[in-house]
């Protein structure tokens, strides 16, 4: 009788132990929460603000085109301002060939092809009120802010050009193929780390407005406030 009650509670032991085991939850639930954030994490986004620099008028360091931030060309012919990238076609007027819609010929067109389209790199160096750009076709511009006049060169690749500092933005007025002013002008954004070019012009004979907006972005090693 003795061996028969004890294998009846050893039975009812094991029929207990199992049902709390069925009503338990599983261990590994009880660390499914989400970890608390990580300081890394929480610092990364401070890296990556602008510093606290003093802007300054200088336009020194090498630059490469935002495309995301920059005028797209088929956004040209309806506002003149636009984001995205670099892409074929669409000069102000439309149409190829010939006289476009809004007046501008073929030679005209192809004297704007250098604001129409943005040099993916930008290089300039600053020496007193000489500011010489070179863009990634190997063209150089020198503007001059100090005043003094200076006349047209007939060679394509070395232009030179009267300029005025306005604020933290140079900016230089000249003729264009049509004979109508153009304004172009750059400066180095808060944080030093991004470039803005603005070009500014009519065409055709109903001198319809453009406006064009390039940012670039530092490349390493560049302008940081240089003075």
């Amino acid at each position: 009788m003795r061996t028969i009650a004890t294998g009846v509670c050893v039975f009812v032991m094991a029929g207990l132990c199992a049902g709390v085991r069925a009503q338990a939850p599983a261990g590994p639930m009880t660390q499914t929460s989400a970890p608390p954030p990580s300081t890394s994490t929480a610092t990364s986004g401070q890296t990556q603000t602008a510093p606290n620099v003093e802007r300054t008028r200088n336009l020194t360091g090498s630059w490469k085109l935002n495309k995301d931030e920059s005028t797209q060309p088929r956004d040209r012919d309806r506002s003149g301002r636009g984001g995205g990238g670099r892409s074929g076609g669409g000069y102000p007027g439309g149409g190829r060939g010939g006289m476009h819609r809004g007046g501008m010929s073929d030679d005209e067109r192809k004297g704007m092809q250098e604001l129409m389209r943005p040099s993916e790199t930008l290089d300039f160096k600053q020496d007193g009120a000489a500011i010489v750009m070179a863009d990634d076709l190997e063209r150089h511009r020198t503007f001059y802010t100090d005043g003094r006049k200076v006349k047209k060169s007939k060679d394509e690749n070395n232009q030179e050009f009267d300029a005025t500092w306005q604020e933290y933005r140079m900016t230089a007025d000249f003729k264009g193929p049509d004979g109508n002013k153009i304004e172009r002008s750059f400066e180095v954004l808060e944080g030093n780390q991004q470039l803005r070019e603005t070009v500014h012009f009519t065409v055709g004979r109903n001198q319809r407005e453009v406006y064009l907006r390039y940012v670039y972005d530092l490349k390493s090693g560049g302008n940081s406030g240089a003075k």
